[in-house]
């Protein structure tokens, strides 16, 4: 399964909808049957059947690889279960009418875009380092019981942290920030500051995260703040190689602090309280990154 960016838009402590696209990618049949001889032969006698039918020439089906090398594997010409393309249809797909709908939970691999995918059929999923549906055993910024997923009264989803260590984040397209939001930036984590209760509410702070207490403060100046690399010419310019260049901007309006993403990476919020889940979203339980799809009710 290969995901494309998804982000959500964070107005209030519940979040919003989130839109993505999920693209699946399918392996040819044949490739399945790649290493069983006997239902390869079957295939290819098939193939050639089917072919001579048609008056066209055979087309092969190998099997497994002889000598060190694995032959080509062609895609199958036989006509498939299900039509590849039908007229315009006169119904919606069919769903079920008395249970509830599934989702789907992607685990996504580290670097990259998919990874394995975990399909809910009860009301509720748990995610932890040692307890729960969904468990990282070697992720140990994971809290024991991290996170959870619960479906809600009206049917849809929620994601909720279960008081871990070091939060459960979502990934967004902008966030209204108040005193005390904390943020991640590339691999970059911050604390949002503004000065007290009764000063100027335009003297900000972004305040680094670091495992030893608080690390570098960086004033947020003006009516907009930019926020990237070293070298990238921001007004808050951060070693880290997952920032880009340019990667946020933080907006003083007058109706508060906000700040959006336009960095490779991502900007992801902490949560501190339930975020509605009604499209697939992005989020984060320690160091590992979910993709969370409702399917359709």
């Amino acid at each position: 399964m290969n995901f494309k960016q998804l982000e959500i838009n964070v107005e209030s402590e519940v979040a919003p909808e989130v839109a993505l696209e999920v693209a699946p990618e399918v392996a040819p049949l044949s490739t399945f049957f790649d290493s069983f001889d006997s239902v390869s032969e079957l295939l290819r006698k098939s193939e050639t059947l089917a072919a001579a039918a048609r008056g066209q020439d055979s087309v092969a089906v190998y099997s497994t690889a002889r000598n060190g090398v694995t032959p080509p594997v062609a895609p199958l010409c036989q006509p498939p279960l299900v039509p590849r393309s039908a007229p315009a249809a006169d119904a919606i797909p069919f769903r079920p009418l008395l249970r509830r709908a599934m989702a789907l939970v992607h685990i996504v691999d580290d670097g990259r875009e998919d990874g394995e995918s975990v399909r809910m059929r009860g009301d509720s999923l748990v995610i932890g380092r040692s307890e729960g549906e969904i468990v990282i055993p070697h992720d140990f910024s994971m809290s024991p019981r991290h996170a959870a997923i619960a479906r809600r009264v009206d049917g849809g989803w929620q994601l909720a942290d279960l008081d871990s260590a070091t939060g459960t984040f979502v990934r967004v397209t902008t966030a209204k920030l108040k005193n005390g939001s904390v943020l991640q930036v590339g691999a970059t984590r911050f604390r949002f500051e503004i000065l007290s209760a009764t000063s100027d509410p335009t003297e900000a702070w972004l305040v680094e995260i670091v495992p030893q207490g608080n690390g570098r403060r960086y004033e947020c100046r003006g009516a907009t703040t930019s926020i990237g690399r070293a070298n990238g010419g921001c007004e808050i310019a951060i070693n880290d190689p997952f920032i880009s260049l340019a990667h946020a901007q933080l907006h003083r309006t007058t109706h508060g602090w906000r700040i959006d993403n336009s960095g490779l990476n991502g900007l992801w919020v902490r949560i501190n309280a339930p975020v509605i889940m009604t499209n697939p979203s992005q989020f984060q339980c320690g160091e590992q990154r979910f993709v969370f799809v409702p399917l359709l009710t």
